[in-house]
């Protein structure tokens, strides 16, 4: 079996090999909105972080195995840093 190379971090700089996919209207995406949608099978949660930025991650909460979507649980918030 051949040994393969570790997974490339991927950063603004790397360069895409495939276009990128428009999943959702800029516009949709407001202040405190949680959108959920479903990529090649796979649940994921846009939101805008606290700079306003569009982020985009997983919709599972890592702690409770529900989806982030459903909205916030406690004094956790919703960032792309985990």
């Amino acid at each position: 079996m051949p040994i393969l190379p570790p997974p490339q971090r991927l950063t603004k700089d790397t360069p895409l090999t495939y276009p990128p996919l428009v999943v959702l209207s800029s516009q949709r995406l407001t202040k405190d909105t949680l959108v959920p949608f479903d990529l090649f099978g796979e649940p994921w949660v846009m939101f805008r972080d606290e700079h306003g930025k569009p982020a985009c991650v997983k919709d599972e909460c890592a702690h409770r195995a529900c989806p982030l979507s459903l909205g916030k649980v406690g004094v956790w918030l919703l960032n792309t840093r985990g």
